[in-house]
């Protein structure tokens, strides 16, 4: 009986650089509530993904590198958040921000299907301002 299995490693670095637009519903002395969207720059590094085939009848592992995500996309972010004034000390700044990004596809695809990556992220950011 012969078998063959598969998987997907993506493994990558990325730079983002997020240009947000934000307005305040707030002009509060304390909490200062906002809203910010923008578009996001993610420049791509060290791509070393792979697709890892493992066959029933063979010893070892075929691997094929997998070249995606291209090396820059343009995509967008959206977010919420609170700054907190302090009298003294420092003040805080808390916000939950939404990513998406679609990476540019690439013209060279080692696998029959095509495959556009693509990722969603949320996540809390919490800044110190001094």
């Amino acid at each position: 009986m012969y078998g063959l299995t598969g998987s997907t490693r993506i493994r990558f670095l990325q730079l983002q650089i997020p240009l947000l637009l934000r307005y305040r519903l707030g002009h509060g002395p304390v909490l200062q509530p906002y809203l910010n969207a923008g578009p996001c720059y993610e420049q791509n590094f060290s791509n070393s993904s792979a697709i890892v085939y493992r066959y029933s009848n063979r010893t070892e592992d075929e691997t094929l590198a997998l070249r995606l995500p291209d090396r820059f996309s343009l995509d967008y972010v959206a977010g919420a958040g609170v700054l907190i004034r302090r009298r003294t000390g420092p003040s805080l700044n808390l916000e939950i921000r939404f990513d998406q990004v679609v990476d540019a596809p690439t013209s060279i695809y080692y696998t029959p299907q095509y495959y556009t990556p693509q990722h969603t992220s949320l996540r809390l950011n919490m800044v110190v301002i001094f």
